[in-house]
């Protein structure tokens, strides 16, 4: 395996390595930076550090947009990022507005001190203004408008006297809607189930935050509600995202070539029972401990991550469901270069388009080792917003559809960890609401017990039936 090669497995673990000063520095999910990684690091630092000081001064040859210019409008207006614009249109072409929520519950046992939890929430909605703001329509157009923060901030208690009745109640909260033009895109509420037992339900709009920004926003709970202090953001949302915005010539090129003549996502059918929306379009499984045993074992005899070997087992099973060879997969990646980026609640998550290798390769070896060179192309390119480059290959947008994929693959570490709140014993529940506006997201995540896979699916396209048959074969 080459440096660039384990650059390219770092990545694709959720690891993100940086050379400061003449040393390697790294920040790491928990439990994906393992004790064999750590070694090939150590053993090729020399390498890494010689590679990452290449693309630093490839970064340093700017090639990028000039950064566009802002002329406010309207009272209180900031950019709007790419990423809000998007579920704006989305909102207006009528998309299922439950796929434009991300949803937790938290079990809290203990003395519960309610006020200071909302106050908590309160100075994380000041602080951050994805959480405030509102996006309006003007002329026609999304435009970014900052709100002023609720005082009292809104935390409402209910009770419930059983579990069968608190999860209910958590999924009617975790499923209403966030109104985009009203400017509060986190929701929160307490179910009360004994005077020393609640469950908090967090609500965040798609358009104000991403996976990433739900543990940052956990952390924060935690240092407040614990009388701590936050250091200020160095930087904000809009001028974080006004950065990212400008485009490199040289990744506009390489992403042409690498989705040249690619086929129409609406050509890729998969077999479905289309059955009535349930409560929870998500089907889940772990892996036996002598399969993960070897999937591990695998991984490490070629060089590659979970998320290759899961990419590949997606493509061969969707490959024999639709009988089509050239297709594309979506996969999220962070898009938080670096401390200031991390620090972020904000829609920063961009998504990278995988063509499908089952045409380059003839056993599973070369397919493994063809998404290999795959996510690191893909990966080395990743700045280049989603829809920019839908609008560089000149790709047709159909109502709500994705234009590029219809099938979403993601690997990473395992569930958050749940927040340290003083007093109180606090548990991560399952997320109450889940839904996609994709077909299929496979999602795997390694854990220490084990290798957990989970299926969301569309329930108008393909159903429970059909999507427990497509992870059972996976």
């Amino acid at each position: 395996m080459t440096a660039t090669d384990l650059l390219a497995r770092v990545a694709g673990a959720g690891i993100q390595l940086w050379s400061e000063n003449g040393e390697l520095r790294f920040r790491a999910p928990k439990g994906a930076l393992t004790p064999e990684l750590r070694a090939e690091i150590g053993a090729r630092r020399a390498e890494l550090i010689a590679l990452l000081a290449e693309a630093a001064a490839v970064a340093a040859a700017d090639d990028r947009d000039p950064l566009p210019s802002f002329q406010p409008e309207l009272d209180d207006e900031i950019p709007l990022a790419p990423g809000q614009a998007r579920w704006w249109f989305l909102d207006r072409l009528g998309a299922d507005p439950r796929a434009a929520l991300i949803t937790a519950a938290l079990d809290l046992r203990g003395p519960l001190d309610i006020a200071r939890l909302a106050r908590a929430f309160a100075d994380i909605v000041r602080r951050h203004q994805p959480l405030r703001t509102a996006i309006v329509d003007h002329q026609g157009t999304p435009h970014a408008v900052l709100r002023p923060v609720p005082a009292p901030w809104p935390l409402p208690v209910t009770d419930a006297a059983d579990d069968a009745t608190a999860d209910a109640m958590a999924r009617e909260i975790a499923a209403r809607p966030i109104d985009l033009a009203d400017g509060l895109n986190l929701r929160t509420a307490l179910i009360r189930q004994a005077p020393d037992h609640h469950r908090l339900v967090v609500v965040l709009h798609h358009a104000a935050a991403d996976g990433w920004s739900l543990g940052v926003l956990l952390h924060e709970v935690q240092v407040l509600y614990d009388g701590g202090t936050l250091p200020p953001l160095r930087r904000s949302y809009a001028e974080v995202m006004q950065d990212q915005a400008r485009i490199r010539t040289s990744d506009l090129d390489v992403w042409r070539k690498l989705l040249a003549d690619l086929p129409p996502a609406s050509d890729l059918v998969l077999p479905g029972h289309p059955e009535p929306a349930g409560d929870d379009p998500v089907i889940r499984r772990r892996l036996a401990p002598e399969t993960s045993a070897r999937l591990d074992a695998l991984g490490r005899g070629l060089g590659v991550t979970p998320f290759i070997i899961l990419t590949a087992a997606a493509q061969i099973l969707i490959g024999r469901l639709s009988g089509s060879r050239d297709f594309a997969l979506g996969t999220p990646v962070a898009n938080r270069p670096d401390a200031d980026a991390e620090a972020l609640i904000g829609f920063v998550t961009n998504t990278l388009v995988l063509r499908a290798a089952l045409g380059r390769a003839r056993t599973v070896r070369e397919l493994l080792t063809a998404i290999r060179g795959d996510t690191r192309d893909a990966l080395a390119h990743q700045s280049l917003p989603f829809d920019r480059l839908v609008d560089a290959l000149g790709i047709a947008r159909t109502g709500t559809d994705n234009p590029l994929f219809r099938v979403l693959v993601a690997a990473g570490a395992a569930d958050l960890p749940a927040p340290r709140l003083g007093g109180l014993d606090v548990a991560i529940l399952p997320a109450p609401a889940t839904s996609t506006r994709l077909d299929l997201e496979i999602h795997g995540h390694a854990g220490p017990e084990g290798f957990d896979l989970a299926v969301t699916f569309d329930p108008a396209r393909i159903g429970r039936t059909a999507a427990t048959d497509l992870l059972d074969r996976l």
